[in-house]
């Protein structure tokens, strides 16, 4: 019985072990209560004696297990080598379940994952895992982990010509710059004819 709604179910075997009944159901329902009701005299054995293990008739309660839950399984594509500086894009997996997958990055110095969003953060190689947690019916799917390579970026300096000096004028000041926005450094060829310290050339 289950939400007021009766179900008959028929035997399809008994057997009496001394004071012992066993009773063989067909394939029950899965997470279902059943009530069994013995009559006193519904028992009887090989020569048709009646069963006496019980003087009255009464009703037996159980329920039956929760359905074993169903396994799934992780798609989820190799990625392609990306370049640092390259947009935000989105990776995509799914379950054989159809319920969500989740997305992590193991090195969110390289990439941070928010939803099925990637952000490259530095060169260098993270792993993005795909994950799905299951529910009531499916177990927990077996991750499925893709690398995700980010290669460095290039980059441009910006560095004009040299006016001539003489050897009596002060030092100057280089100005040279990156596109990447980083420190850019100095060296002579010819120490003999002018040093640099930092970004202040000698003559």
């Amino acid at each position: 019985i289950e939400n007021d709604v009766s179900e008959l179910v028929l035997i399809d075997n008994s057997e009496i072990n001394e004071n012992m009944v066993s009773v063989t159901f067909p394939q029950l329902a899965y997470g279902r209560t059943y009530y069994l009701t013995l009559e006193t005299d519904v028992l009887t054995d090989i020569s048709n004696n009646v069963f006496t293990g019980f003087s009255a008739s009464d009703v037996w309660r159980f329920t039956t297990e929760d359905a074993p839950k169903q396994e799934q399984s992780i798609s989820f594509n190799e990625l392609t080598p990306k370049t640092f500086g390259d947009a935000a894009f989105e990776i995509s997996a799914s379950a054989t379940s159809n319920l969500v997958v989740s997305f992590a990055s193991s090195d969110e110095t390289v990439a941070t994952v928010n939803g099925n969003l990637v952000t490259l953060v530095g060169a260098g190689s993270a792993n993005i895992t795909a994950t799905q947690g299951g529910d009531a019916t499916f177990n927990a799917a077996s991750p499925v982990v893709r690398e995700l390579v980010v290669n460095k970026a290039d980059q441009t300096l910006v560095f004009e010509s040299l006016q001539a000096v003489n050897v009596s004028d002060p030092p100057f000041a280089l100005a040279a710059s990156a596109s990447s926005g980083l420190d850019v450094s100095y060296t002579t060829s010819d120490v003999n004819v002018a040093t640099v310290l930092g970004n202040t050339i000698t003559q």
